[in-house]
């Protein structure tokens, strides 16, 4: 898989944008992800980067994360206001982008992150969160706009996820024929909807 991180930046600012002005009304609406507030798909988001940081700066230093450290992130998130959901969430995503960028070529050519059972290089690694925070980024800017620039750069690196996933052993099927528009399950939505990816 490309290197993720020019379009993880480019889909970091967009939340930004769309989510750092909206009220506290708006946050505790409904996002397009069933059952989650627009402030809980942001926690979603920054619980993750806290929890990706955490991995990068493990991996880089050779030591293994505590076992209990991805439930106790989803605690503490879990139980802030919506409000501190959404600020927390926008300051974690930029620290987990910076330190992704700060990352050398060299560097990334020699890390290796364990998830599940898959071995995954830099570029595979952060590939899944680019798709994950395209997808959610969607789930609020769909509540607000017509929301297709979410799409640039990020289709062929859907596709190269899925080819990776399915060389681990995972298969992939439609639970919905309704899909949203420009065939949203085509991005490879695994956080919740319209693909599920079995072994």
């Amino acid at each position: 898989m490309e290197n993720p991180i020019g379009p993880l930046r480019a889909s970091v600012d967009r939340l930004h944008t769309l989510a750092g002005g909206l009220n506290d009304t708006q946050l505790v609406s409904p996002s397009y992800c069933d059952d989650w507030s627009i402030a809980q798909v942001l926690s979603h988001l920054g619980s993750g980067a806290v929890i990706s940081r955490r991995a990068l700066q493990d991996v880089m230093a050779g030591t293994p994360t505590p076992d209990d450290f991805n439930q106790s992130v989803w605690d503490e998130w879990n139980a802030k206001s919506p409000r501190a959901q959404a600020d927390d969430a926008l300051a974690a995503d930029e620290a987990l982008t910076q330190a992704l960028e700060a990352v050398d070529e060299a560097e990334r050519a020699r890390l290796t992150f364990s998830l599940g059972p898959m071995s995954l290089g830099f570029n595979d690694m952060f590939g899944l969160r680019l798709n994950e925070h395209v997808f959610h980024t969607w789930d609020i800017a769909v509540m607000f706009e017509w929301a297709p620039a979410l799409m640039e750069g990020v289709g062929d690196k859907a596709e190269a996820l899925v080819d990776l996933l399915e060389g681990h052993g995972f298969r992939f099927r439609l639970l919905e024929e309704d899909l949203a528009p420009i065939e949203r399950a085509k991005l490879l939505d695994l956080a919740y909807g319209n693909v599920v990816a079995t072994r």
